[in-house]
């Protein structure tokens, strides 16, 4: 049996053996109607030195996301709370968080989803 295996090497830039640049939490989220949503979000510093995170909540066009900056120390986690306010009713809509650690942008890594006017998922 072959097995693959991937190196993760000290000095290289990775997110660990699972990938998860982060996370968003709770991944589903349904209110009433159009309003700001609060949600948790956790993110991995891919390097193995001290940097700064650049997050922010990105929806589809009309969405208004916020962000933050956190610090985090090599291979940590560091989570936030970020907000985002949809424009109208939807259903299990997709949301994500963008990631830039020390300049250099990762993008999307990862997503939600938001259901807006109605009480089911």
């Amino acid at each position: 049996m072959h097995r693959c295996t991937m190196p993760l090497d000290d000095d290289q830039v990775h997110f660990n053996i699972d990938s998860w640049g982060g996370w968003i939490w709770p991944y589903r989220n349904v209110v009433p109607e159009s309003s700001e949503t609060t949600v948790s979000v956790h993110l991995r510093n891919p390097y193995p030195h001290a940097a700064v995170l650049e997050v922010r909540l990105v929806g589809p066009s009309g969405w208004r996301g916020t962000s933050a900056k956190l610090e985090a120390a090599p291979r940590a986690e560091a989570h936030c709370q970020l907000s985002i306010t949809p424009n109208g009713a939807c259903r299990r809509q997709p949301f994500a968080v963008e990631l830039t650690v020390d300049g250099r942008r990762f993008g999307q890594v990862a997503e939600a989803l938001l259901t807006v006017g109605s009480t089911k998922f």
